[in-house]
């Protein structure tokens, strides 16, 4: 089984360190430029603040774990390809239908990929 993470999770937490990034890296030009004030000091201590709340904020988030089951297709073709039965099956699954079964019997196998098996049915 897959875990995935929630897309929205996914996304909130790749926005928070971007600027994260940007602020890093703004900060460091800034810096770059001659003497600091103390408006400048006060200016940077309020940026490490809420980079330090914003780092605790995005680490501190939990995310939701979501199994995912994976599902079998069986796809079979006649001999000219069109699409003659679509069979879908959970893990641990077997084919129960009788005309599926034996359009599968009589089938031959072509190729599998991302879970997906073709046959073919040639007279």
């Amino acid at each position: 089984m897959k875990r995935v993470l929630n897309r929205s999770q996914k996304t909130t937490s790749a926005i928070v360190a971007l600027m994260l990034g940007a602020v890093v890296t703004f900060t460091a030009v800034m810096s770059s430029f001659g003497g600091s004030n103390e408006a400048d000091v006060a200016s940077k201590m309020l940026e490490e603040e809420i980079l330090e709340r914003a780092y605790a904020d995005a680490t501190m988030e939990e995310f939701e774990i979501v199994e995912v089951e994976e599902v079998q297709k069986i796809k079979i073709y006649d001999d000219e390809y069109n699409l003659v039965e679509t069979i879908e099956l959970g893990e641990g699954d077997v084919i129960e239908d009788a005309k599926a079964q034996s359009l599968v019997r009589q089938a031959e196998f072509l190729t599998e990929y991302n879970n997906t098996s073709i046959y073919r049915i040639s007279k």
